[in-house]
Order: structure tokens, then C-alpha cells, then sequence
């Protein structure tokens, strides 16, 4: 924020970008957000900025899974197979 000459006062914490693209939109807050979330938002009333500086942030994907969820849902147990397949998961 301080490369774009912002002052940068934190104000709400989110625990998802489409929570905070919600606060972005009320008005009341401006959000650090992917550009995959420029699509929920009119191009007129909100400005994008985009700092090089984000590029080398890095965030760790997690899976929380429940295995209950097998007997809820019948196509569960499928998705898991293919993201073991496709993914390296952790235990």
C-alpha cells in the first residue's frame, strides 16, 4: 500500500476473498483482492490498482475433509479419488 502512496488502516477481517469483495462492494472498505473477483463488480464506482509488489505472495491451499461426508454426498468419495490423483495432500 505504501508504494501506491496509500495509507493502509486495517479496519475488518475477512476469512475469504468473497467476504471481503462483499465489504469492497457496500462501500465502507477497500480489500487487497485476486483479479478473479474483478468480475463480481461494475467497471464504473470502483477503481482496480494493481502492485507488482503482490506477485511473489504465496498462500498454501487446505483441505479440510470429513469423512462422514462420503456417506452424505455419493459423489464425494469420487472427488477425493481424483484429487488424490491430481493433487499432493498431506495427512
Amino acid at each position: 500500500m505504501t508504494s501506491l502512496g496509500i495509507t493502509f488502516r486495517p479496519a475488518l477481517a475477512c476469512q475469504s476473498f468473497p467476504q471481503a469483495a462483499s465489504a469492497v462492494k457496500s462501500g465502507l472498505f477497500a480489500s487487497i483482492l485476486p483479479k478473479l473477483a474483478l468480475a463480481d463488480f461494475p467497471a464504473k464506482g470502483f477503481v482496480f490498482s494493481e502492485d507488482r509488489a503482490l506477485d511473489g505472495l504465496r498462500r498454501e491451499i487446505v483441505l479440510a475433509w470429513n469423512p462422514r461426508i462420503a456417506s452424505l454426498r455419493p459423489g464425494a468419495t469420487r472427488l477425493l479419488e481424483q484429487m488424490q490423483r491430481h493433487f499432493h495432500l498431506g495427512r
